[in-house]
């Protein structure tokens, strides 16, 4: 399937700022306050801009999002530690800063990225790409819907076919291969017994997980004895409502924020990532920048000023320690 001009560009955050985090985060202003998740997150906003200058941005993040999913799988998530500090306090300018790109910021409480990402991909009209490295949204693959990834040094776009040769699976059946199989990025253990390669097995002779556990062939198989019980019926239930993304969220039309070009260059400025923001400057070569109201000025200075300290050493001295003052997720 050829590759498409993207009506839309749906972003999930979370998955892109951490990885972004991890790569580059030895990044700081002279004073101190990391930038390096700031940088690559507004590096990579520059390519996709060059490369599909006409489309859509929606930036999708998560927001108090596991309560739900950990009522069918207690160990959902569980293995993920909290974000450190310098990771929040990126992530607060990051919400900040995104907006003045034209890109609509997205997040909905008990709502995970991925869960609005795959509303956005099934409701909206046109072509989209879905930037993300998170295998569960592989299930919303289609004709007009593809992933977009770099897996290596050029970032390509993932369609049906290339989702069928990464996993052994099409994106009809993801769903299903990741709650017999398990997944280990959010701790889901899957049906005991089964594993990744033996439902990959299964799913290739069976529509989806449900008619494999009503197939007698396979249940009354010596070789999955004891796998095929009452209770690994009722678990894949909840399984399944774990791992299957039905893009059915009601969620509004996208209202998209106007360009503040000079908001974003107060922000790049403050934070030295003057590198960064001549990319910036030359997709739009004929704005003239000017300086921001003050009161904005003083708006954007408290959120870039908040001290935080680590065992180490402090990140951006310019306050007195107060933790109350760390912006949550």
């Amino acid at each position: 399937m050829p590759d498409f001009n993207p009506d839309y560009i749906l972003l999930d955050g979370y998955n892109m700022c951490h990885k972004r985090f991890n790569a580059l985060h030895r990044f700081t202003s002279r004073d101190g306050m990391p930038t390096g998740m700031i940088f690559g997150m507004v590096n990579s906003l520059v390519s996709f801009t060059k490369a599909f200058p006409d489309s859509k941005f929606i930036c999708c993040f998560d927001k108090y999002a596991t309560d739900n999913k950990k009522e069918l799988c207690p160990e959902y998530k569980t293995n993920r530690k909290a974000p450190p500090v310098p990771f929040i306090v990126q992530l607060k300018i990051v919400k900040e800063l995104l907006p003045c790109f034209g890109i609509l910021c997205m997040e909905r409480t008990g709502l995970e990225a991925d869960q609005l990402l795959a509303t956005y991909a099934k409701k909206l009209d046109g072509n989209k790409l879905i930037v993300t490295e998170d295998k569960d949204l592989a299930q919303c693959v289609t004709d007009n819907v593809h992933l977009y990834q770099k897996p290596k040094k050029k970032w390509v776009q993932i369609d049906e076919s290339a989702v069928t040769e990464r996993y052994g699976v099409p994106p009809s059946k993801i769903a299903d291969w990741l709650a017999l199989g398990g997944d280990t990025a959010d701790n889901i253990g899957g049906i005991r017994g089964i594993g990744p390669s033996t439902a990959r097995e299964l799913l290739k002779t069976h529509i989806n997980a449900k008619d494999i556990f009503q197939d007698p062939t396979v249940t009354g198989n010596p070789r999955y004895k004891g796998v095929f019980t009452p209770e690994s019926t009722a678990q894949l239930d909840k399984l399944l409502k774990l791992t299957t993304l039905p893009g059915d969220i009601d969620l509004p039309v996208p209202r998209f924020p106007q360009l503040n070009l000079d908001k974003a260059k107060f922000i790049m400025e403050k934070l030295e990532l003057r590198f960064v923001f001549e990319k910036v400057k030359l997709l739009y070569p004929n704005h003239t920048f000017k300086d921001i109201p003050a009161t904005e000025q003083d708006k954007i200075s408290d959120i870039l000023h908040i001290q935080i300290f680590t065992d180490k050493r402090p990140y951006f001295v310019k306050k007195q320690p107060e933790w109350d003052n760390v912006p949550e997720l």
